[in-house]
């Protein structure tokens, strides 16, 4: 499975017509430097493909202090790879330019000779008109224009005078019509051409309410005793009672707990649980906070994606996992659990197969 997620990850960087944003470029490279420090030669060899990769997109610069990590050995093949990698698109080079249409010089020559064309014929045009213009217009004009027609030449009262003749004309086509309103707040809320666009990470940032000493003295007070005393217990059943008697209790005060004490207070016992039974329930307590609780946010998603997203490679657990994944998506965003979960790039991979079957599905 990681052997495979480095090599989609190379295919993209090396397909890619556009650069990787530079928020994404710390937990990308972190990733595969985890990665090449693997058991497996297979991972170890595709993740130094992949930095190599994206050395070759993004530069030496903003990886230097990854590689200075690395083992000698480790950095001789990413050197490598770096040589033998090809990418379509370079940090720095901005958007590839839009390429010219074909015709472009085809269709200069024909708006030229267009415009010869209309010169040459725009004075026996105007020979025709004149007699018609003296002649039976003058009194068919007598009669006056409908109401909607005398508006039009009046927002165009910068002409002269003697193109008065040639005044229905814009009428015919100029009664622009006012865009609907929901077209024009549409308009309004795009943002104009000096404003600066969002940066891809910005959206992502976060801040702990809480410091891991302080969680701990709060949820002393906050969680039940005996709650955190069961779970705690070796015989597994003790902590799936234990669980199932929190669920009622946080289904009964999730509107007042502060969901980042009670999530690190359930990561200190459960993430490093081992019966798939307890581990599913405990799941199901982060649901509800995610989905009920006010205090849920980007903090606490936080502290559940790297557990979640590493027992999306459990048979047992990757269905529980997955759909608790999908509510921490639908409350934060994908991107987010995608950054935060990046250790486990393979996995993840796996989930948004998932995602997308079951979108498929519902269709």
């Amino acid at each position: 499975m990681k052997e495979g997620a480095c090599k989609f990850l190379t295919r993209c960087l090396s397909t890619s017509k556009q650069a990787i944003p530079s928020p994404q470029i710390k937990p990308v490279s972190e990733a595969i430097a985890v990665l090449l420090e693997d058991s497996y030669a297979g991972a170890r060899d595709e993740a130094a493909n992949a930095f190599g990769t994206l050395i070759k997109m993004v530069g030496e610069r903003p990886l230097a202090a990854v590689m200075d990590g690395l083992a000698d050995v480790r950095k001789a093949k990413v050197k490598e790879a770096h040589e033998k990698a090809t990418v379509k698109a370079k940090a720095g080079a901005g958007n590839p330019p839009k390429p010219p249409s074909a015709p472009a010089k085809g269709t200069k020559k024909a708006s030229a000779a267009a415009a010869k064309k209309e010169e040459t014929q725009s004075p026996s045009k105007t020979q025709g008109l004149a007699p018609e213009n003296d002649g039976a217009v003058p009194e068919k004009k007598a009669r006056g224009p409908p109401a909607r027609l005398k508006k039009a030449p009046a927002s165009g009262a910068g002409t002269s005078a003697g193109a008065t003749p040639a005044a229905p004309a814009p009428s015919t086509s100029a009664p622009a019509k006012k865009p609907p309103p929901a077209a024009a707040a549409a308009a309004a809320s795009k943002p104009g051409k000096g404003t600066a666009p969002t940066q891809p990470g910005a959206l992502d940032t976060f801040k702990y309410k809480h410091t891991p000493e302080d969680a701990e003295a709060l949820a002393a007070e906050l969680i039940p005793s005996n709650f955190m005393a069961d779970l705690a217990d070796a015989n597994w059943k003790t902590r799936l009672a234990a669980l199932e008697e929190m669920t009622t209790w946080v289904d009964n005060m999730v509107e007042e707990l502060d969901a980042e004490v009670v999530v690190r207070a359930l990561g200190k016992k459960g993430w490093g649980e081992k019966n798939f039974q307890v581990s599913a329930k405990l799941y199901g307590i982060l649901a509800i906070l995610a989905e009920r609780c006010p205090s849920f946010g980007r903090s606490s998603a936080a502290l559940s994606i790297p557990h979640l997203s590493e027992k999306l490679g459990d048979a047992k657990l990757k269905k529980p996992a997955s759909d608790t994944l999908t509510i921490l998506a639908e409350k934060t965003s994908l991107q987010f659990v995608l950054n935060q979960g990046m250790l486990y790039s393979a996995s993840l991979i796996l989930f948004i197969n998932f995602c997308m079957l079951s979108v498929r599905a519902t269709q």
